[in-house]
């Protein structure tokens, strides 16, 4: 079954207002719980900040190569390291 969107004048304004109504309810409410947690419980943040910075690193390291693949051309000679690189990729099996 297929679902066809049109544009329906009117309705689809006031269902944009609302999400940006949303949006930016959420955006206040995350405003001001990092200003509540910093200002009356700054030390449990100290205190959780190495396990924050350990989990943003895990993440950043997992998704921020857009998956196991993205790491071609680390060699020194541009040529794949062979941990990850495709060989449909440019440079993948050249001898220099």
């Amino acid at each position: 079954m297929s679902h066809h969107h049109s544009f329906n004048g009117e309705s689809d304004i006031k269902r944009m207002r609302q999400k940006a109504r949303l949006r930016a309810g959420v955006v206040i409410l995350v405003i001001g719980s990092v200003i509540y947690l910093l200002t009356n419980h700054w030390v449990h943040v100290l205190d959780s900040l190495p396990y924050v910075f350990g989990a943003a690193m895990l993440v950043m390291h997992l998704f921020g190569h857009g998956g196991h693949g993205g790491h071609s051309g680390h060699g020194a000679s541009g040529r794949t390291s062979g941990h990850g690189g495709r060989p449909d990729q440019e440079g993948a099996g050249d001898v220099r």
